[in-house]
């Protein structure tokens, strides 16, 4: 009874962990940059992302897309078989500080040698009896044994200890890097979402400028066949008709890429989520001017949010004038690497490798194992369960390490260099941590600046489309003003949408950088 508690009051030999102190600013506004006149036009509110941060933009599609994501991806899949092994790895180390227990039983036919090892002595006396004893001694006999063996292992120095902690900390470091796994993979799905949607409306939109190219090329064909004009400009709007159609082509391939990569991330087969991820539809909206023109662009399905309805990209505007965006609700900047898996998977390895350099000092000291057996042996099937047929054996083994060339204490130098090496990985982790955000955040802010300068052009190019329908309307112009007004709306209208996809995909990226949501109180 004494002896688990003098084995308690027994320090386990090697450093002991603690966690690297990493220095944060008190507060958003504090955080240094690398282009503080960008980021610091954000400004993160107060409240934290839930554990399924993609929810935040209000698409059923996309949360359809995380759940089979969730469910079927290999590389997720790959990870938690990871974080499984390590479970599994720890139990194993755990079983060390229990006595191991073996039962056994034999039931052997055997004969011995007349000339071998056990009949030595009776050669050598060499009487008259010596005949006599060498048959019997090989006459063969069945023997019947059957007992349990004990073996305990005296954890003095701390070596199951330090193992044990060792294998906790890996399993901390799985159970990371399957979080960050899992980040990774909701994050590349919501980007190549976003994308996907982005490309859809920009092929919408890109179908109707075609249309305004052809008109203005019949336009200038009528023009040039009436004597009006010459063939250089029928040519040159052929050039641009022919070019539009083939930007048609390659947003066609780019488009039915993406759909692949977003398989390949929810682990389904090309062809697979084309009905899911088919174009939502577009929302045809007025068109400035009426007339004719609106006429045509209304059996074309134009309008001002005639872009593929991807979520909130056709949402209000927010009080700077960019698409309402969920809030950038980052938390405080101490909960950055608390929160980012890839930091803690780092923290996790830097423990484990300190628990190493424990394991292999404890190597350097003897060890002591309590051995026990007891069963029964005999020769005679009757006899064998019988009070005089049991045996048993009981007493401590010494193990004392006394030369090898150094071995061991190599060992241990080498874990204190594994150590070393961890805590460089950690400090690179936290700095790239940092510099990802602030990348992030960087590119966010930009992002915003750019769609606001485009949404002060769209809304130029609207206004100058109406006056020049109103012109054409009242007989003040030609319809080729009026196309032409369209066109440079049209692509306005383009690059709006394309910075209204791009600020989506800044935000994933900053909300990845930030290590995602707050995880949930359920354990992995």
């Amino acid at each position: 009874m004494l002896l688990p508690l003098l084995l308690a009051g027994c320090a386990a030999v090697g450093p002991d962990f603690r966690p690297p102190p990493a220095d944060a600013p008190a507060s958003w506004q504090a955080r240094p940059g690398s282009a503080p006149d960008l980021s610091g036009t954000l400004a993160p509110v107060a409240g934290t992302l839930p554990e399924a941060w993609w929810r935040v933009f209000g698409d059923p599609t996309l949360d359809a897309l995380q759940a089979r994501a969730a469910q079927a991806s290999p590389d997720l899949q790959a990870a938690a078989l990871r974080f499984a092994q390590s479970r599994l790895q720890r139990r194993m180390t755990a079983s060390q500080q229990a006595p191991q227990a073996d039962l056994n039983a034999q039931a052997t036919r055997q004969r011995q040698s007349e000339q071998g090892a056990e009949t030595r002595l009776v050669h050598a006396i060499g009487d008259a009896r010596t005949r006599q004893m060498v048959e019997v001694l090989s006459d063969p006999f069945a023997l019947y044994q059957a007992g349990f063996d004990v073996s305990w292992e005296l954890d003095l120095w701390g070596r199951v200890r330090r193992s044990i902690e060792a294998a906790d900390a890996g399993v901390q470091a799985a159970g990371a890097q399957l979080r960050d796994t899992r980040l990774v993979l909701s994050a590349e799905l919501a980007r190549g979402y976003f994308e996907l949607r982005n490309l859809q409306r920009q092929q919408a939109l890109l179908a109707r400028e075609a249309a305004i190219a052809q008109d203005l090329l019949a336009l200038r064909q009528a023009q040039a066949a009436n004597g009006l004009g010459s063939q250089d400009p029928p040519l040159a709007q052929a050039q641009s008709l022919a070019g539009l159609q083939a930007s048609q082509a390659a947003l066609r391939a780019q488009q039915a890429a993406v759909i692949n990569q977003i398989g390949l991330l929810t682990g389904d087969a090309p062809g697979a989520l084309n009905a899911l991820l088919a174009p939502v539809g577009t929302a045809a909206a007025g068109v400035p001017g009426g007339g004719a023109e609106a006429g045509r662009d209304a059996r074309e399905g134009g309008g001002v949010d005639d872009g593929v309805g991807d979520g909130a990209d056709d949402g209000g505007v927010d009080g700077v004038g960019t698409p309402a965006l969920p809030p950038l609700a980052l938390g405080q900047p101490a909960d950055l690497l608390r929160r980012r898996p890839d930091v803690r998977a780092a923290e996790a390895r830097l423990h484990q490798a300190t628990a190493g350099i424990g394991v292999a000092v404890a190597d350097l000291y003897p060890r002591i194992a309590l051995n026990a057996s007891a069963g029964f042996q005999s020769m005679v099937s009757d006899t064998f369960a019988e009070w005089g047929s049991r045996t048993w054996q009981i007493g401590p083994v010494l193990s004392l390490p006394v030369f090898d060339q150094g071995r061991r204490r190599a060992n241990v130098e080498l874990r204190r260099a594994d150590q070393q090496l961890a805590a460089v990985a950690w400090r690179q982790s936290v700095l790239r941590a940092w510099g990802e955000l602030d990348d992030a955040l960087n590119d966010h802010a930009a992002e915003r600046l750019r769609n606001r300068q485009l949404r002060q052009r769209e809304a130029a190019s609207r206004e100058q489309l109406g006056y020049a329908r109103a012109r054409a309307a009242n007989g003040l112009a030609s319809d080729m003003a009026a196309l032409q007004a369209e066109q440079g709306w049209r692509q306005a209208q383009a690059d709006l949408a394309d910075s209204d996809g791009r600020l989506r995909t800044t935000l994933v990226r900053v909300y990845k950088a930030a290590g995602g949501g707050v995880e949930s109180a359920q354990a992995e």
